[in-house]
């Protein structure tokens, strides 16, 4: 092997080594979030480029929250690890921001003049809103 191979093999390693320990695993949960996530953000450039509207820095800050979309990922994995709640929170913060982005997706395929059948979005909104009937926004302290 020459080094660069030698070199790539370990980087490779140590982003699963990474995913694995921040986002609970490489699972089909976590493949099917990051595959949502980068055809929403795909559908967004192509219909701001429809719709001429194309903004750098729409773009930059889509990327910024896809970031923190992670973050919560892995913030929910540990919190499963301190309660002991097996991947109940990490199950239900991907669903959430997949069901999330998922009507982006929609939305985005609106603006474009793509025709969506009207029970996948039903079905979909169905879904974020029981997600955010739960969810509480936290308090600040003061």
């Amino acid at each position: 092997m020459s080094k660069f191979e030698v070199g790539f093999s370990l980087c490779g390693s140590a982003v699963t080594a990474f995913c694995c320990a921040a986002f609970g695993g490489v699972d089909a949960w976590l493949r099917a979030l990051l595959t949502v996530i980068v055809i929403d953000y795909i559908t967004g450039v192509v219909g701001a480029v429809v719709q001429g509207n194309l903004d750098s820095r729409v773009g930059y800050k889509g990327i910024c929250k896809k970031i923190m979309i992670l973050c919560v990922v892995a913030v929910a994995v540990r919190l499963d690890c301190v309660i002991g709640a097996g991947t109940a929170l990490r199950s239900v913060a991907i669903g959430f921001y997949m069901a999330n982005d998922s009507l982006s997706i929609l939305e985005n395929a609106v603006k474009i003049g793509v025709p969506v059948p009207q029970g996948i979005v039903e079905k979909l909104q169905q879904l974020k809103d029981d997600d955010h009937d739960h969810d509480h926004k936290p308090e600040k302290d003061e």
